[in-house]
């Protein structure tokens, strides 16, 4: 929603003092710190994405109040009072002599929503800067506010100040309840001019609070025609070559006919979600590039293509500074081992024996690597560090291709002596320690005979009997996880595009599949991202029940997740037992205290997080029953 102005100051008037009082009762421990944290600015979230504290976008799950909503009355009086649907609410203070980072909300969240400010703490050196404006808010006043505008705050005094913010969508709403003409202060006006209606503390019941109900929402054609021509428009208005102007034209027109064919199809369903996201993959390979350099920062057509670029972007992108810098790192990785690795493959090596190795079996998201890298801290254990995809489908007959993309299940019919034999040594050339001092690079003399191995690949759910066949004497650790907060993280992850296992996959209509191939994933191609990821995490449990019962009972073990989170040394020790690892002082060290959160963590780690996706999820529920009622019985 554009507004006409800036800003509007609105006929609202608060009991500041009030809510100071009521905000001096929230402890230190709920604020939320923003990234960059040095900018001096963090947040207490009151009404969020799934009622957690997190700055996820309304599109990632049903708003609701968290649980700080219960110590704060008259902030709910006010939400009521406006009885407008409420996107996201937060408190926001800016530490004294701070200044917020220039922005600009050019994103989808931002296309349909607006903000309210209501100064809670402040004084006459806080100000609100919007393009070449700036205003000061006294407290307890109301103003509507665009974000899509470039904006920033500066607090010039010694002491902080605090603004509660409340996002709020539609125009109707704003039009009709709040910005009535003959209430509609200009900027600049005193807050006397007009009358404004004083709200003293009366606080009433908070279920009467408006949220705006959750639901997937992509543009309609229309608006696409108008976002793209803006883009088009900022681009006639450039240097831009003829022939390449009559080239994006042309593109334009491609991507505005499939976008309309797609939501003829599929409108504002989520099964079009991964259809909708293959159009948006396309955009930004096709168009975005001859655009993205001739249209200024501030332009309409910038804008634009943002609005369209981030349609389904569920939460903040992170800093580009730490992404750059991640990115880095996994190259430099990459290629270190792949030249480690080809050195290695001439090498003629005596291959050590695999004594009892453990392999976890668990779906995708179930907390594989946290345990995978809890065990790995283990003595005289030794992994390849990471997944092992690559070693195992390296092999011409291990990958799915070899079974006509079927699934990637593998059985004791896919282990003849050659494979076996292949696979270990592709295992042996990347073995390394705990302390990463890898096996080749020991002096021959020093390389043990007997190694312990352990192995984590999601994948590796559906190959259990071929495991068992090459490793004889293998061990397994069967980590279970709530289906609720299990499917809810593979959705988050299928939404990043950071799990993509195959692309271009014969038989599948959209560009990318993340995670495992279960068997009948083929007849997925009409389901939401919640029915894929469910039916991937019933088929891995199913497989693994079916194939560790068939072994003798002493070769595996269950582990929840939940008991691996709550307490994570006695867990641990239940393993250490098992598999008779030895335990020693740095294992006691790492499990005396809360794991570390894993390395393949999107978002922060909470057993309610999967409920931005509630709604969607209780869909499911009564597909994962069986795989609840044999995992009890075990």
């Amino acid at each position: 929603m554009k507004l006409n102005t800036e800003f509007y100051h609105l006929p609202f008037r608060f009991d500041s003092a009030q809510l100071e009082q009521e905000l001096s009762q929230i402890s230190e421990s709920d604020w939320f710190f923003h990234v960059p944290t040095d900018a001096g600015d963090s947040s207490i979230i009151l009404i969020s994405a799934g009622g957690l504290p997190n700055h996820d976008f309304a599109l990632a799950g049903q708003t609701k109040p968290t649980h700080l909503m219960a110590h704060c009355p008259y902030f709910g009086q006010i939400l009521s009072t406006f009885n407008i649907p409420i996107s996201r609410c937060r408190v926001t203070r800016l530490k004294a002599g701070a200044e917020t980072p220039v922005q600009r909300a050019d994103n989808y969240h931002w296309f349909r929503r607006v903000s309210l400010y209501i100064p809670l703490v402040t004084n006459p050196t806080v100000k609100l800067f919007c393009n070449d404006k700036s205003i000061h808010m006294a407290s307890g006043d109301t103003w509507i506010f665009d974000q899509t505008m470039k904006h920033w705050m500066i607090n010039g005094s010694a002491e902080d100040c605090f603004h509660l913010i409340i996002e709020t969508k539609g125009s109707s709403a704003i039009e009709k309840k709040l910005l009535q003409p003959e209430q509609i202060c200009a900027p600049g006006y005193s807050p006397n001019d007009f009358y404004a209606q004083e709200m003293p503390s009366s606080p009433k019941d908070q279920n009467s609070i408006v949220l705006e109900p959750y639901c997937f929402e992509v543009l309609t054609p229309q608006e696409i025609s108008e976002l793209t021509d803006d883009i088009l428009s900022g681009a006639e208005q450039s240097k831009m070559l003829q022939a390449e102007f009559l080239n994006l034209v042309q593109s334009m027109e491609d991507f505005r006919s499939q976008w309309k064919k797609a939501f003829s199809r599929f409108g504002h369903h989520p099964t079009g979600e991964l259809a909708y996201q293959d159009l948006i993959l396309d955009f930004n390979e096709q168009i975005v590039p001859n655009v993205n350099k001739i249209l200024s920062p501030d332009s309409k057509g910038r804008y634009a293509m943002e609005v369209i670029r981030s349609m389904l972007t569920m939460s903040p992108p992170e800093p580009k500074r730490l992404s750059r810098l991640l990115l880095t790192k996994n190259r430099l990785k990459s290629k270190q081992k792949i030249h480690m690795s080809q050195e290695r493959l001439t090498e003629i090596f005596p291959e050590p024996q695999f004594d009892r190795p453990l392999f976890i079996v668990s779906p995708p998201r179930a907390g594989s690597t946290l345990l995978f890298n809890t065990l790995a801290h283990f003595p005289n254990l030794w992994t390849i560090g990471e997944e092992s995809h690559e070693l195992i489908e390296g092999i011409e007959a291990l990958h799915p291709s070899s079974h006509e993309f079927s699934s990637n299940r593998l059985s004791e019919k896919d282990a003849p002596h050659p494979v076996a034999q292949t696979l270990k040594k592709r295992f042996v050339r990347e073995l390394q320690d705990r302390d990463g001092c890898a096996y080749l690079d020991l002096p021959v003399s020093q390389r043990p005979l007997q190694i312990r191995f352990l192995e984590k690949t999601p994948k590796n759910a559906l190959r259990i009997p071929f495991l068992k066949t090459v490793f004889p004497e293998a061990l397994f650790i069967y980590l279970y996880r709530d289906p609720r907060e299990n499917i809810s993280s593979m959705v988050e992850c299928w939404r990043s595009r950071r799990f993509v296992a195959y692309r271009d996959l014969p038989g599948w209509p959209y560009k990318e599949w993340s995670f495992l191939l279960p068997p009948g994933w083929s007849a997925l191609q009409n389901s939401s991202l919640v029915e894929i990821a469910a039916y991937q995490w019933n088929a891995a449990n199913s497989c693994i029940l079916d194939d560790l019962q068939a072994l003798p009972q002493d070769s595996w073990r269950l582990i929840r997740y939940a008991d691996l989170i709550q307490n994570p040394g006695e867990t641990i020790r239940e393993i250490s037992r098992f598999a008779q690892f030895h335990w020693d002082q740095r294992i006691e060290q790492v499990v005396s205290q809360s794991l570390p959160v894993s390395q393949m963590t999107l978002s922060t780690p909470s057993p309610e997080k999967w409920r931005k996706q509630e709604r969607e999820i209780s869909m499911i529920l009564a597909s994962v029953e069986a795989i609840e009622h044999r995992v009890a019985q075990l």
